[in-house]
């Protein structure tokens, strides 16, 4: 017997059979039990443009079409070649596919808000070098800082690490919001944090937003507010190896 799928579109794709089609769907009874749709054509126009919120790494494309059409290639593989996909699976696909067209399209410019950014030249006796590794593959993160004083004697280094991290930027920005709990644990009251991402370095300097690590970001700046000085430098690679071999470290530990 035929699968019920290739009974659907015969007469046409009117508000009707798309509502029949729409429940042939593989997976629809689980999405659906996430929330109804009784008017697709009205529920696609007030989500399609919508912006995934952090920390998927998705920040100008909308996720909406993605899902939609990996929900579609789901249905085709199933009807034709038998196959079955998971919905854990239909979601990271779509994820991936979303960040991978936005990175070819980095040209687009970030909304942002300006904030008043965080920076002073003044010398620190306390500095701390951060970086943060991460695993596309299997999309987990680690993290490493060290502190030293004024002397480069190390105060403290540490490393940590998780599952779920959705960029290396996203790993780097959690290493940073790690490092400065470390300083606060050791009532460290200046700073001077050195990293070697470019663009989480800007964004520190120049107060400005950014949707990826939008969650981590608030908490950065919350933490930011007790050290008196707090500054931030970029630094080649190279000159940080030492947090950079705590994190890889790190992710090693976590792949056992």
């Amino acid at each position: 017997m035929d699968p019920p799928y290739l009974h659907v579109t015969e007469s046409g794709m009117g508000r009707e059979n798309g509502v029949q089609f729409w429940t042939k769907v593989p997976l629809t009874s689980q999405i659906v039990a996430q929330g109804p749709v009784d008017d697709f054509s009205r529920w696609y126009s007030t989500q399609a443009l919508r912006t995934a919120l952090p920390p998927l790494g998705v920040t100008v494309s909308p996720l909406v079409p993605w899902l939609l059409w990996n929900l579609w290639i789901a249905r085709n593989k199933l009807v034709f070649e038998g196959k079955i996909f998971q919905v854990d699976d239909i979601i990271s696909k779509a994820s991936a596919e979303a960040r991978a067209w936005e990175n070819a399209n980095a040209g687009k410019k970030l909304a942002r808000k300006k904030l008043n950014p965080v920076r002073v030249s003044t010398p620190h006796p306390f500095s701390c070098w951060i970086d943060g590794a991460w695993q596309e593959s299997t999309r987990a993160g680690s993290m490493g800082w060290i502190i030293k004083n004024e002397e480069d004697a190390v105060l403290c280094r540490g490393s940590s690490n998780r599952t779920h991290v959705e960029s290396a930027l996203v790993a780097e920005a959690l290493a940073l919001r790690d490092a400065l709990k470390q300083a606060n644990d050791l009532q460290l009251q200046s700073l001077h944090i050195s990293s070697d991402s470019q663009v989480l370095i800007s964004t520190l300097r120049e107060g400005r937003d950014l949707n990826e690590i939008a969650g981590v970001l608030t908490d950065i700046r919350n933490l930011a507010t007790l050290f008196c000085p707090l500054s931030f430098s970029f630094v080649p690679r190279l000159e940080n190896i030492q947090a950079d071999s705590l994190a890889k470290a790190s992710l090693a530990r976590l792949a056992l």
